[in-house]
């Protein structure tokens, strides 16, 4: 049962096909995992659960993603602020603010305006 904070939290967005890739290999591999443990495995419907199929402790979480953070050798930032990152980086990239606004959930896009008007002072410098 998903849970979300109202109806209108529900909504679609595109993805490109190397993210598609990735979740299919992701769910082949879930199904190795159930396979193996057969009924040590808790099936939730979940799309990164624990090995168990369980719930992942957020602490565990954070590990793991700080984990990926320093192998990968970019900026740390907590894990919220991937958010924050892909808003940004889709605004200096062109992508029309009411696309990003929707991506993000948000009704209107003054919010997305707001939140991230630091984005629009840099491309008013990068046009002078």
């Amino acid at each position: 049962m998903t849970n979300i904070k109202t109806a209108n939290s529900r909504k679609q967005i595109s993805i490109s096909q190397y993210v598609v890739k990735a979740l299919v290999k992701h769910k082949e591999d879930q199904d190795t995992l159930k396979d193996t443990l057969k009924d040590g495995y808790e099936d939730n419907s979940l799309v990164f659960p624990n090995l168990y199929g369980g719930f992942k402790n957020p602490d565990n979480l954070r590990r793991e993603f700080n984990s990926l953070i320093e192998k990968s050798g970019v900026l740390r930032i907590n894990f919220h602020a991937l958010r924050h990152t892909h808003a940004t980086w889709l605004l200096k990239n062109g992508i029309n603010p009411k696309v990003v606004s929707e991506r993000l959930g948000y009704h209107d896009v003054g919010i997305t305006l707001k939140t991230y008007s630091h984005v629009s002072y840099d491309l008013q410098e990068e046009a002078a």
